[in-house]
């Protein structure tokens, strides 16, 4: 019988270090809020967490490891592990420290997603910045055994033509799974001509994620307005949506919590499992 994977999106809070000029944030589709989880209610949060079946934690936000929230995303991880649940961080990485990644090793995270959009440090910093301090962290992590660090690339128009020489450099630092995600902002009538979708297609055989080409195909039939083959109608604006909520996944249930003060994500795959209630 094959297992199901059940993972929540955790939304720790929504501010972050960096401006990313494709952001929801940056570019005023989303508002930041003032809530996000407080050290003293994780505990509680974690044993619901744990008690309705999910397995797995994603923690993104904003960003969970930004500079002043850090330590509460770090106790909030200490609750989750000492359940026996799988913690991955969603993160720019670009304010951790020496200590900050021997505490993320020492806790036991599972996988930490770092977000960098070129080798090119200009090209980058132009979509994202701080380029540097991204690069530091990863190499920083590699360098002291720890193996499970993915790095996800936004493909737009600026890095596109330069995709392939990125995904090849982050192997070269060490990044085992490197992968990708087309930019996406709301209404964008933008016509690329179908370069970022064509550049995509060219590395995915490079990519190790076993969801690549799915993932790949699954947007370009958002962005011609085609059915999901589990029978979802969605659009580009959906697609959005999703990423909006850092999920990849086809099916989506909303809840909230005052007790956490966050958007809590229920989310499953259409393929593996069924729609939650």
């Amino acid at each position: 019988m094959e297992a199901i994977m059940k993972v929540l999106f955790l939304l720790v809070n929504s501010t972050c270090d960096i401006n990313c000029t494709n952001c929801f944030y940056t570019t005023g589709h989303e508002k930041r809020s003032r809530f996000r989880v407080q050290p003293e209610i994780v505990g509680r949060a974690a044993e619901r967490i744990a008690s309705v079946g999910f397995n797995t934690v994603i923690l993104s936000g904003g960003d969970p490891l930004h500079s002043r929230f850090k330590y509460e995303t770090y106790v909030l991880i200490s609750e989750l592990k000492a359940r026996g649940l799988k913690v991955i961080i969603n993160t720019s990485a670009v304010r951790l420290t020496e200590e900050d990644l021997d505490t993320i090793i020492g806790l036991g995270v599972d996988r930490v997603d770092i977000s960098i959009d070129s080798h090119d440090a200009d090209i980058n910093n132009a979509l994202r910045g701080r380029h540097h301090d991204t690069v530091s962290a990863i190499t920083g992590l590699i360098e002291r055994g720890y193996r499970n660090v993915v790095t996800t690339t936004v493909v737009a128009k600026l890095n596109t033509p330069t995709l392939m020489e990125t995904i090849s450099w982050l192997k070269g630092l060490g990044v085992e799974d490197v992968r990708i995600q087309r930019v996406f902002l709301p209404n964008d009538s933008t016509d690329d001509g179908g370069t970022i979708m064509q550049a995509m297609r060219d590395v995915e055989p490079s990519l190790r994620a076993s969801h690549a080409s799915r993932y790949i195909e699954l947007t370009e039939r958002a962005f011609n307005g085609q059915s999901a083959s589990c029978g979802v109608v969605w659009g580009k604006n959906t697609l959005c949506a999703m990423h909006r909520e850092r999920s990849l996944h086809v099916s989506i249930v909303r809840t909230s919590s005052s007790e956490t003060c966050s958007k809590i994500l229920l989310t499953q795959c259409c393929k593996r499992s069924r729609a939650m209630s």
